[in-house]
């Protein structure tokens, strides 16, 4: 353990445990907390469920991994706490049934039915109070991107995935739909320019470059 890697803990505890205060003076007796997103190498600072049972005095309430939350549909943690490393505070708390309304799209779209998968991350955007929670919404800005994509609607598309990026400036998709909804706006030029961006970050990501190919063909047929 070096100096610094332990304040990144301190630092990072001291976090989770102001923000769980501020929403939760109090918790329920036997109640779980969800985590997510955490750090690497980070949960052992935790000590199991000892840190929290010590900060609330409670030796019934425990922490539960995310993979147990989304595997296990009965299981009904009282918040999701998340970890936003671009956002300040870096810690946020996101809404049980918001975030399971979002993972209940996943079969959704690979069925392809657009206006169910629309429908659940309109409703989890509604339910979702605290607007702070960056790396949630760019997940559901990008799911929404999807659906509009596809359904052709490709301003909202482009609006939703903008408002990925600006929630996680290094969402791994959010750059790739933005340029998609401009290629599908006839829009080339911007979209080439996303596009190099998105492989500056990512340089052997094979759908975007197939998207870079496309852009590239249509951009010397304009002549340019």
């Amino acid at each position: 353990m070096d100096f610094d890697h332990l304040v990144r803990l301190q630092r990072l505890m001291e976090g989770i445990r102001t923000r769980l205060a501020r929403s939760y003076p109090t918790l329920p007796h036997g109640v779980r907390v969800c985590q997510t997103n955490m750090p690497r190498l980070a949960e052992y600072a935790f000590g199991k469920s000892f840190a929290l049972q010590c900060w609330y005095r409670d030796t019934t309430v425990h922490w539960m991994r995310y993979e147990d939350f989304r595997r296990d549909t009965s299981l009904h943690p009282i918040t999701v706490v998340q970890y936003e490393p671009e956002h300040e505070p870096m810690i946020e708390l996101v809404e049980p049934q918001a975030m399971r309304l979002v993972e209940d799209t996943s079969p959704l779209i690979l069925r392809e039915d657009w206006k169910g998968a629309l429908a659940l991350l309109e409703r989890a955007d509604t339910l979702q109070k605290n607007r702070g929670a960056g790396n949630f919404f760019s997940i559901l800005g990008t799911r929404l991107a999807i659906c509009y994509t596809a359904l052709g609607r490709h301003q909202e598309a482009e609006a939703a995935a903008r408002m990925a990026l600006a929630n996680w400036r290094g969402s791994p998709n959010a750059r790739y739909w933005i340029a998609m909804s401009l290629t599908n706006q006839k829009r080339y030029a911007e979209a080439s320019a996303v596009i190099d961006t998105a492989l500056f970050i990512a340089p052997n990501d094979t759908t975007v470059r197939e998207l870079r190919d496309y852009v590239r063909g249509e951009l010397i047929k304009q002549g340019r």
